[in-house]
């Protein structure tokens, strides 16, 4: 998505709505895929600049999403990466040198079913 129109007018409107959710709201709305591709650079500094404040009130996943897309941030949004506090930028860097324990994925039954199946047919 780089339709220059659409992401403007999303990021618009965006921080005023993101301004009255609460922190437990707000924990869901880093994602390293609309840091990356939704939001002005006006936006994504907010949003990282906000999360490193309530990341207390972050899960595991929360702070994965938020690691994630500080990585985004800094390979594809140099300029924001360069906006952002130097507190934030410290946040993201420890955030990078902790364990975020992560339960992984579980195979399905569907996912055990087609491996049989594949191991049948010698592949």
């Amino acid at each position: 998505l780089r339709e220059i129109g659409l992401i403007t007018a999303l990021s618009r409107v965006a921080v005023p709505k993101l301004e009255e959710c609460t922190a437990q709201q707000f924990r869901d709305a880093v994602h390293p895929l609309t840091i990356g591709c939704l939001w002005s650079d006006d936006v994504v500094v907010y949003l990282l600049e906000r999360f490193r404040r309530i990341f207390i009130t972050a899960r595991p996943m929360h702070l994965m999403k938020a690691y994630e897309a500080a990585v985004v941030c800094r390979v594809q949004r140099p300029n924001a990466w360069r906006s952002l506090s130097r507190e934030a930028k410290q946040f993201y860097v420890r955030l990078s040198q902790r364990h975020i324990p992560d339960l992984g994925r579980k195979p399905t039954p569907m996912h055990s079913d087609v491996s049989q199946h594949l191991a049948d047919l010698g592949e």
